[in-house]
Order: structure tokens, then sequence, then C-alpha cells
């Protein structure tokens, strides 16, 4: 039985900010990346909440995309550290420019 490959196809890079009524913020990022050795592109996600647009990530969770499954696979924390810098660098960069846009002090 030959088998079928379920590559990512999802978008090339797509980040979410979203605020929410309790003025937390919740984020998202998910994007296609080479795999540790270079040889084939994958996909990766994570996401997670802040409670302010100051609060640095901590330690987040990256799914990869299965390259053979239609799958997300949750990463160990000790993997990738490279990636998890990326995302950590995009997600302050994010917020970095919302909180430079948000008006400090809004009237009514």
């Amino acid at each position: 039985m030959a088998e079928t490959t379920q590559q990512y196809s999802g978008p090339l890079f797509r980040l979410l900010l979203d605020a929410a009524p309790d003025g937390s913020y919740q984020w998202a990022v998910e994007f296609s990346g080479a795999n540790y050795s270079g040889t084939t592109n994958l996909g990766y996600r994570a996401s997670g909440k802040l409670s302010n647009l100051q609060q640095p990530l901590g330690d987040f969770e990256i799914c990869v995309h299965d390259k053979i499954r239609a799958a997300w696979t949750p990463m160990p924390l000790s993997h990738r550290k490279d990636l998890r810098q990326l995302i950590d660098e995009i997600v302050k960069a994010a917020t970095n420019s919302v909180a430079a846009a948000t008006p400090k002090h809004i009237s009514d």
C-alpha cells in the first residue's frame, strides 16, 4: 500500500493578536518553515495568552504538522529553541506595535 502524505497546506505566515474584554491578549502564530535538518518544510504553530502587552511570553507549546498524517504534534520544550526565539521575537514586535499605537488615556 502506498503511503499518502498530508503535507502542511496552511499559510506561509499568520499572526493573530486579539484583545479580550478582560484586558488580556490572545496571540497565535502559524507558519511554514524548514525542519531541523533543513531538508523539508513543515507547518509550525503556537499560541498563548498575555495579561498585558508588556508580559513576556514565558514557556509556550509549539506544535509541528506531521509530514505523513494530517495532524499536529506538540514538540518538547527543549526542541527547536531557534523557533521559540523566532516566535518570541515576532509576538514581542506585534505587542510593541500595538502598545505604541494604543492611546494611553481614552476619554468618553
